[in-house]
């Protein structure tokens, strides 16, 4: 059946994201580092009995670090991931891919993906430098002996992927007990319909952990398996009894700055999705700028979209092998502008927010709050006639949550685009002129506060 279908596939895209590399959420160091770096932390104390009541029925270690790995004459930036061998099994994939040599036994070993090999010349056995360069432990050098190499399905990460026993992690920064994420498993988790587990866990932890801490599920571990969901939830809906939103009237003016607001699992994405022609209401009906949703083709929703609808996500959703002004050219190629004026027009935007100097930096060089700053430039810089954004902050510490709504409001004041945003963060209603609150799918709360 097509539930069948589409059911399993979230179950094996959500299984392969979350059982391998991310886990079902993450305790990091509070906020990013310059160029996208985790902080280095340590366990806080009192960790195993937070895991237990937040209903986490396993976890292990990790320690990722920037580097440049060297061999002879030849050296490739990469990552090095430090893991705990013991508890490697179900969590990464890189044992199962080992194509020539074997997996690691202990510390003083690496292995390595083919493209990596293949760029720096080497073979099992072979001996690897590898120089680290984080923000927050400085230099740090050290040599592995290449046990084995790896054959990834994803090419860049076989180009740049450094797998090691986390005490050899530690040991190039100097650091033995410092690691940059705490992975998590919650019990009774068996596939995507169960997320609603994690999302409790990742509130409960969030509530137990000391200052300096963040927790983050998978949505923002793997937002395209929360992505996929997004696209695939139509289609279970079709063929089950859940109602998302009741009886919803609503209507929000052009220039209207609002945020909707309330717990998970009441309605605020959904409610976004419909504004934005990506679900379809199962009763009522759908206008923008007069026009009913309802009446358009795919065709015509997704020209619609384009022209006149801009998108912010929470995960930031930028395009990784495109620099930032590509990514917000991105928009205006798709609707036909020569290469010089779309080019023109994203530096202006990027110019307008403060972030012109990262034009030809790949994403994964900027700190959360400048990828989220792209991310809301490539939205407006087609002149929409509305922005919505689905919790945009949700991966921003306290100061750049609150830049970024300054930010977007200032866009509404001098562009007069309408800005409805959802979010559960309640240190940022203040800054919005109208509070929607929802509530088991109903709006509770609609109030103008002329800020």
């Amino acid at each position: 059946s097509m539930f069948g279908l589409v059911a399993g596939g979230m179950r094996g895209m959500f299984d392969s994201a979350t059982r391998l590399e991310t886990g079902h959420l993450q305790i990091q160091g509070e906020g990013e580092l310059a160029g996208g770096d985790l902080p280095l932390i340590q366990l806080p104390e009192g960790l195993p009995e937070m895991l237990s009541r937040a209903g986490v029925e396993s976890w292990t270690l990790r320690l990722e670090l920037p580097a440049l790995a060297a061999a002879g004459e030849r050296s490739y930036g990469v990552f090095i991931q430090g893991v705990l061998l013991q508890e490697i099994k179900g969590i990464s994939p890189i044992p199962g891919l080992i194509h020539r040599g074997r997996y690691l036994s202990g510390p003083g070993e690496g292995v390595v993906g083919e493209g990596l090999a293949r760029l720096l010349g080497l073979e099992v056995e072979d001996e690897l430098v590898l120089l680290s360069a984080h923000p927050q432990a400085g230099l740090g050098a050290g040599r592995v002996r290449v046990v084995g190499i790896f054959r990834s399905p994803e090419e860049e990460l076989g180009r740049t992927l450094v797998q090691v026993h986390i005490e050899t992690a530690q040991r190039l920064i100097r650091r033995p007990e410092a690691i940059t994420a705490v992975v998590g498993f919650v019990a009774g988790v068996a596939g995507p319909w169960d997320a609603w587990k994690i999302d409790r866990a990742v509130q409960e932890l969030a509530r137990l952990l000391p200052p300096g801490y963040r927790v983050r599920g998978f949505r923002a571990l793997a937002p395209e398996v929360a992505l996929y969901m997004r696209i695939a939830r139509p289609i279970l809906t079709g063929f089950s009894a859940i109602f998302f939103l009741r009886g919803v009237d609503l209507e929000i003016p052009g220039g209207e700055f609002a945020a909707v607001a309330g717990p998970s699992g009441s309605g605020k994405s959904t409610l976004l999705h419909l504004l934005g022609g990506l679900d379809k209401p199962t009763s009522g009906e759908v206008y923008l700028e007069g026009k009913a949703l309802s009446g358009l083709s795919p065709e015509e929703l997704a020209r619609l979209r384009l022209e006149r609808i801009g998108f912010v996500f929470q995960a930031y959703n930028l395009i990784p092998v495109l620099t930032v002004l590509e990514n917000v050219a991105f928009v205006l190629e798709l609707r036909g502008m020569a290469k010089k004026e779309r080019d023109r027009k994203a530096r202006e935007i990027l110019s307008e927010l403060g972030i012109e100097r990262y034009a030809d930096q790949f994403p994964n060089r900027l700190s959360g709050g400048e990828q989220q700053r792209a991310a809301v430039a490539r939205a407006v810089v087609a002149d929409p006639a509305i922005v919505l954004a689905d919790e945009p902050t949700a991966n921003l510490d306290g100061e750049n949550s609150r830049a970024l709504i300054d930010l977007m409001r200032g866009l509404n004041g001098t562009r007069g685009t309408t800005f409805p945003f959802a979010t559960h963060d309640a240190r940022l209603l203040d800054r919005v002129k109208r509070l929607l609150t929802l509530e088991d799918g109903r709006i509770t709360s609609d109030r103008h506060q002329g800020t």
